[in-house]
Protein backbone atom coordinates (compact mmCIF):
# COMPACT_ATOMS: atom_id res chain seq x y z
CA UNK A 1 0.00 0.00 0.00
CA UNK A 2 2.94 2.13 -0.45
CA UNK A 3 1.36 4.17 -3.35
CA UNK A 4 -1.55 4.86 -1.67
CA UNK A 5 -0.17 6.45 1.25
CA UNK A 6 1.74 8.28 -1.00
CA UNK A 7 -1.31 9.27 -2.85
CA UNK A 8 -2.38 10.52 0.55
CA UNK A 9 0.35 12.51 1.56
CA UNK A 10 0.28 14.23 -1.75
CA UNK A 11 -3.22 14.66 -1.76
CA UNK A 12 -2.30 16.67 1.27
CA UNK A 13 -0.16 19.01 -0.06
CA UNK A 14 -2.27 19.46 -3.12
CA UNK A 15 -0.17 17.92 -5.43
CA UNK A 16 -3.09 16.19 -7.03
CA UNK A 17 -1.69 14.87 -10.35
CA UNK A 18 0.92 13.05 -8.30
CA UNK A 19 -1.59 11.98 -5.92
CA UNK A 20 -3.88 10.54 -9.03
CA UNK A 21 -1.16 9.04 -10.49
CA UNK A 22 -0.09 7.42 -6.96
CA UNK A 23 -4.06 6.06 -6.59
CA UNK A 24 -4.53 4.59 -9.80
CA UNK A 25 -0.99 2.39 -9.39
CA UNK A 26 -2.26 1.22 -5.78
CA UNK A 27 -5.37 0.28 -8.08
CA UNK A 28 -3.00 -1.49 -10.57
CA UNK A 29 -1.87 -3.62 -8.41
CA UNK A 30 -5.09 -4.08 -6.58
CA UNK A 31 -7.90 -3.58 -9.12
CA UNK A 32 -10.70 -4.21 -5.33
CA UNK A 33 -8.42 -1.32 -3.33
CA UNK A 34 -11.59 0.51 -2.62
CA UNK A 35 -9.87 3.21 -0.46
CA UNK A 36 -7.83 3.41 -3.40
CA UNK A 37 -10.61 4.15 -5.74
CA UNK A 38 -12.59 6.72 -3.39
CA UNK A 39 -9.74 8.61 -3.14
CA UNK A 40 -9.07 8.61 -6.75
CA UNK A 41 -12.73 9.78 -6.92
CA UNK A 42 -12.22 12.51 -4.83
CA UNK A 43 -8.94 13.76 -6.53
CA UNK A 44 -10.50 13.86 -9.93
CA UNK A 45 -13.50 15.91 -8.20
CA UNK A 46 -11.05 18.10 -6.76
CA UNK A 47 -9.72 18.75 -10.53
CA UNK A 48 -12.82 18.97 -11.60
CA UNK A 49 -13.11 16.17 -14.12
CA UNK A 50 -16.66 14.73 -12.16
CA UNK A 51 -17.01 12.03 -15.33
CA UNK A 52 -13.75 10.54 -15.23
CA UNK A 53 -14.53 10.11 -10.95
CA UNK A 54 -17.79 8.27 -11.77
CA UNK A 55 -16.40 4.60 -12.58
CA UNK A 56 -14.03 4.39 -9.87
CA UNK A 57 -16.78 5.39 -7.59
CA UNK A 58 -19.27 2.99 -9.02
CA UNK A 59 -16.39 0.11 -8.64
CA UNK A 60 -15.80 1.01 -4.78
CA UNK A 61 -19.99 1.14 -4.68
CA UNK A 62 -19.84 -2.57 -6.49
CA UNK A 63 -17.87 -3.70 -3.95
CA UNK A 64 -19.17 -1.80 -0.61
CA UNK A 65 -22.91 -0.41 -1.82
CA UNK A 66 -23.94 0.72 1.23
CA UNK A 67 -21.08 2.80 2.03
CA UNK A 68 -22.85 6.34 2.93
CA UNK A 69 -19.69 8.24 1.75
CA UNK A 70 -19.19 6.84 -1.26
CA UNK A 71 -22.95 7.39 -2.76
CA UNK A 72 -22.58 10.68 -1.48
CA UNK A 73 -19.17 11.36 -3.81
CA UNK A 74 -21.20 9.20 -6.40
CA UNK A 75 -23.96 11.90 -6.36
CA UNK A 76 -21.68 15.06 -5.96
CA UNK A 77 -19.90 13.35 -9.24
CA UNK A 78 -23.19 12.89 -11.06
CA UNK A 79 -23.99 16.42 -9.76
CA UNK A 80 -20.89 18.09 -11.22
CA UNK A 81 -21.13 16.57 -14.38
CA UNK A 82 -24.96 17.72 -14.95
CA UNK A 83 -26.76 14.94 -14.17
CA UNK A 84 -28.98 15.91 -11.72
CA UNK A 85 -31.76 13.43 -11.09
CA UNK A 86 -29.16 10.53 -10.71
CA UNK A 87 -27.33 12.47 -8.15
CA UNK A 88 -30.73 12.81 -6.31
CA UNK A 89 -31.55 9.56 -6.33
CA UNK A 90 -27.91 8.55 -5.15
CA UNK A 91 -27.96 10.90 -2.33
CA UNK A 92 -31.43 10.54 -1.08
CA UNK A 93 -30.47 7.10 -1.06
CA UNK A 94 -27.21 7.47 0.83
CA UNK A 95 -29.19 9.50 3.45
CA UNK A 96 -32.11 7.32 3.91
CA UNK A 97 -29.54 4.49 4.55
CA UNK A 98 -27.80 6.45 7.18
CA UNK A 99 -31.08 6.93 9.33
CA UNK A 100 -31.85 3.41 8.69
CA UNK A 101 -28.45 2.08 10.09
CA UNK A 102 -28.52 4.77 12.77
CA UNK A 103 -25.59 6.58 11.19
Amino acid sequence: HAHYGLGLTQRKVRRSAAAEMSFRQAIRLQSDFFEALVNLAKVLLEQRRPEEAIEPIRKALGMRPQDRSARLLLGSALASSGRESPAKVVTSRAQASALFLGA
